[in-house]
């Protein structure tokens, strides 16, 4: 697994998280203490590096699988597999 693929892995865990957290059933005054924190904080502008680079690196990890597949489909179509991986 590539530190790419890590990357996008962990970030999208976080943000299934946030989203648990934000989404469960909590007494008003945890909602609007958290809706306070994010908003004095301005998380929101903060965020958007992360979400861009998540962007980002989904793009290019995308890009590099289908580079990795093309090279297998080459190498089946051609028949070479000789009882070795093809990655």
């Amino acid at each position: 697994m590539s530190v790419v693929w890590v990357g996008v892995f962990v970030l999208l865990c976080l943000e299934l998280i946030i989203t648990a957290v934000l989404v469960m059933p909590l007494p008003r005054l945890v909602r609007k203490s958290i809706a306070s924190l994010i908003f004095r904080l301005e998380l929101a502008r903060r965020v958007k590096f992360f979400i861009r680079f998540t962007v980002l690196a989904s793009i290019f990890a995308i890009w590099d699988c289908v580079q990795v597949c093309g090279a297998c489909w080459k190498l089946v179509a051609r028949g070479v597999t000789g009882g070795r991986m093809l990655l």
